[in-house]
């Protein structure tokens, strides 16, 4: 719990206030504690499905327990992320650039404390003094066509790279959607921590 709720409780309340009423939870270690907190998702004034795992299926695997017909692209969001990423900005620009596949990535910088040489051999070819390195990192967000979900194994640890890999062979097209709003993972305690002592 963050602030006495439940993660998995604020990401629903910022997707509901940006529209969306229409909601899958994927369950399965402890799914009795998270299904008789949500239920059907009427007191949140949303409807809540759940694709229950019988085993644990990766972070892409569960998608296949959608027994219902997709015929929209999806938006799936990791259960320990916190985010304000505009959700409705992320499919204009899925739908802008007709992509199969939308990975939301987030810039982080690495600095490094000491002068980096560049060699060549043994010649010297640069220094750089305490550079910063810039990479787009995952943030555990995507929006997916149905044609992508189905080609996702039924029943099978299946896991988002996996998927992205399975895409890419596929030549479906990717696209990357930037993320500039507050993002947040919280897939390790010390994120957790530090999350918690901020709010």
């Amino acid at each position: 719990k963050i602030n006495n709720k439940p993660i998995l409780e604020i990401i629903l309340n910022e997707c509901k206030k940006q529209g969306f009423e229409n909601f899958y939870i994927s369950v399965n270690y402890l799914k009795h504690v998270i299904k008789n907190h949500f239920k059907n998702g009427h007191k949140f004034d949303v409807k809540i499905d759940y694709l229950e795992e019988s085993s644990y299926l990766g972070t892409a695997g569960s998608l296949s327990l959608i027994k219902k017909k997709i015929d929209k692209a999806l938006i799936v969001i990791n259960g320990d992320v916190l985010t304000k990423v505009d959700l409705n900005n992320l499919i204009n620009f899925h739908n802008n650039q007709k992509s199969d596949f939308t990975i939301c990535v987030k810039e982080h910088v690495t600095k490094i404390p000491f002068g980096v040489v560049e060699v060549d051999k043994s010649t010297v070819i640069n220094l750089n003094e305490k550079p910063s390195l810039v990479h787009f990192i995952n943030s555990g967000i995507y929006m997916m066509s149905e044609k992508i979900l189905k080609i996702i194994p039924k029943n099978k640890h299946f896991e988002m790279t996996d998927l992205i890999h399975l895409a890419k062979k596929k030549n479906y097209k990717i696209r990357a959607f930037p993320v500039i709003e507050y993002w947040q993972d919280l897939g390790n305690l010390n994120d957790f921590i530090e999350v918690k002592k901020g709010l």
